[in-house]
């Protein structure tokens, strides 16, 4: 068997299908369903399980076992940049991840987690082992504390652990809604619908933007790696090139045209930058690289291009 936490989230449901096309393994998805499209995530994936997170949370405090698990992919977590209640974050991000490693050091099972490039701050130093500035948010603090927990454990862990640091990933089952909603999706959301997308900023911020096959990739990878110089580490996760928000605007329009013809006639309208938002990132993929044997398989546009066939399939099926 194979555990997902935030298995019904964006990320996780891709994992989550990954494995099921894989046909190997058995899966228990982990997620608190707060929303409807949550289930729509879910209703096309073949589980063994589904368990609410809290009663996850609870069995692996009391030291309860699931049968024969293979690996925790640890996805679960709130993700809302602009979420400045400390003890709410603190306890979902690091202390549940906290409790999931210590159940899975306990039974020498190997777990994939989730960390984030809100760890690096405002850096320009986007590497792994690089001294970058702190966090500027409560959600990238939550991140990087938990990455140095485990640092100071590197020399007594029972079973392989890996972090990923996921930069901006985007894709198909992402969520347009929200006050802070991944760029893409709300802007497809909004461009599909004749909308006009909205740019904090001069529009020359710039993103490595990630589509979600790579970062699945990167999860499946982790979870098999054996060799030892891999497994016990963190890893960008990105493709490696950087787009600004202007180029992101016009590639998103060029991966509608065929199918909202009036496309080229939406406008950006810019906005006062947004407080905690980095001016530019881009990730040192060659750590992955050289000892995941990662290889990003999609470009930006490569990806806009699914996802823009993906939203508009979504929207003939309403």
């Amino acid at each position: 068997m194979i555990i997902v936490t935030g298995a019904a989230g964006f990320i996780g449901s891709n994992i989550v299908k990954a494995i099921n096309e894989r046909g190997e393994d058995t899966i228990l998805a982990v997620d608190d369903l707060t929303d409807g499209r949550k289930f729509v995530n879910l209703a096309d994936r073949a589980i063994a399980d589904y368990m609410h997170h809290e009663d996850f949370r609870a069995r692996i405090r009391a030291g309860e076992d699931f049968g024969l698990v293979s690996v925790v992919f640890h996805q679960g977590a709130c993700s809302d940049t602009t979420e400045w209640n400390g003890k709410y974050m603190m306890d979902t991000n690091f202390e549940m991840s906290k409790e999931v490693f210590n159940w899975c050091q306990a039974r020498k099972i190997p777990m994939v987690y989730a960390s984030s490039a809100a760890v690096y701050g405002g850096t320009a130093d986007f590497r792994e082992d690089g001294t970058g500035e702190l966090p500027l948010n409560v959600y990238g603090w939550s991140k990087l504390l938990f990455d140095q927990w485990l640092r100071r454990r590197a020399g007594r862990l029972t079973a392989p652990v890996i972090g990923l640091r996921y930069f901006n990933v985007f894709g198909r089952r992402q969520d347009p809604a929200g006050a802070y909603a991944a760029v893409i999706p709300k802007w497809i959301a909004a461009a599909g619908e004749g909308r006009s997308v909205e740019i904090f900023g001069d529009g020359e911020t710039s993103r490595d933007f990630c589509y979600v096959d790579n970062a699945v990739q990167a999860n499946i990878l982790a979870a098999t790696a054996r060799v030892p110089d891999a497994i016990n580490q963190i890893y960008n996760v990105a493709v490696g090139d950087r787009t600004t928000l202007n180029q992101l605007f016009a590639y998103i329009r060029e991966a509608l045209r065929s199918y909202h013809p009036g496309v080229e006639e939406i406008t950006a309208l810019h906005r006062e930058p947004r407080k905690g938002d980095v001016r530019h990132s881009l990730a040192d993929i060659g750590k992955a690289r050289s000892l995941l044997g990662y290889e990003p398989t999609h470009t930006l546009r490569d990806g806009l291009h699914q996802v823009a066939a993906w939203y508009a399939a979504q929207t003939r099926a309403r």
